[in-house]
Order: structure tokens, then C-alpha cells, then sequence
């Protein structure tokens, strides 16, 4: 059964340094409302995308059709959620439409982030352009949660997984 798993970790590693290839020789670190991480691939500095929201793509200079993967991390405060009064599934599905324009339904997606199994939305959109997009909502030691989204133009998921992984891979407080 390890072979599999191995054999696949091997051909996503050459797909990623088909697809970034100066990503082995430059480790880029990156923190986004107190969560950090590390990726091989080089983002954009994190801009302003609304109210305690920042929005990162890779290439760092690419336009909404250029895309391999953009992350949208919103904070929510210990503060915000109790006046806000929605529950976490509610608070995820009202970021979900408001800062990454998803409305449709998704189906649900289990990763392993920061040691805890998370279960996250996976759900389609054409806004600007098909997009697969992957959310999930963090909640941090102090209380404060943290939306994150994931953007992959729609049919190149197997060339976004190795990006994804590294990032949900390292990421941490």
C-alpha cells in the first residue's frame, strides 16, 4: 500500500518543479493573520480584499486567468464571532460568498492542517474565471478564526495539489 502513496508523491514532486521550476532552490515563508507557512513557489505580497481579509496569488504578478493558486485569508476575532452569532458551518459559508463569491454548494473535503483533521468545502465557480475552490475555518490558540480559501483554475487540480499540500503541510501558528 505504500508504494502507491510513494509512486504518487514522486510524480506530483516532478509535476510541481515541471510547473515552478526555481522552486527547490528558493523556500519563500509567508504569514497571513498570524498563521504561517512555507511554499517552494513564490506568491504575492498579501493586499487588502476586505474588511480583516488579504488575498496572495502564485505567480506573484499573475492576473485572475494566469493563476495556479490564490489564497484568501480572512480573521475573524473571538469578538466578531460572538457578536456575529453564527455558528462555525454558518460563519464558513457567509465568507465563503462574501470574500471568494462562491455560492453554489460544495462537497465536503478532509485534510490534515496544523495536526487536526479539518473538514473544509470544495465547490466550482466562474467568477472571474472557473475556479475550483477549497475553504476551510481555523480557529487559533487565542480563539480568533481564520477563513481560508484556495483558488485552482477549474481542470488543473492535479498541477495545484503540490502547491496546496506544501502549504497545508507547514502551515502553522
Amino acid at each position: 500500500m505504500k508504494r502507491p502513496a510513494i509512486q504518487l508523491g514522486i510524480v506530483l514532486g516532478i509535476l510541481f518543479l515541471t510547473l515552478f521550476p526555481n522552486a527547490a532552490a528558493q523556500p519563500f515563508t509567508y504569514e497571513l493573520h498570524g498563521l504561517k507557512f512555507s511554499t517552494a513557489a513564490e506568491f504575492s505580497v498579501p493586499a487588502k480584499a476586505g474588511l480583516d481579509a488579504l488575498l496572495m496569488v502564485c505567480p506573484k504578478e499573475a492576473t485572475p486567468e494566469q493563476e495556479k493558486l490564490s489564497l484568501t485569508a480572512v480573521l475573524f476575532t473571538v469578538e466578531t464571532v460572538r457578536q456575529m452569532e453564527m455558528s462555525d458551518p454558518d460563519l464558513q459559508e457567509y465568507a465563503k460568498t462574501t470574500f471568494v463569491g462562491v455560492t453554489t454548494p460544495g462537497q465536503p473535503v478532509e485534510r490534515l492542517i496544523m495536526g487536526k483533521k479539518q473538514i473544509g468545502d470544495r465547490a466550482e465557480s466562474s467568477i472571474p474565471v472557473p475556479v475550483v475552490v477549497e475553504t476551510y475555518l481555523l480557529r487559533k490558540k487565542n480563539g480568533d478564526q481564520v477563513f481560508l480559501a484556495f483558488r485552482f483554475p477549474t481542470g488543473e487540480a492535479a498541477a495545484s495539489e503540490p502547491l496546496l499540500l506544501q502549504i497545508l503541510t507547514t502551515l502553522h501558528e
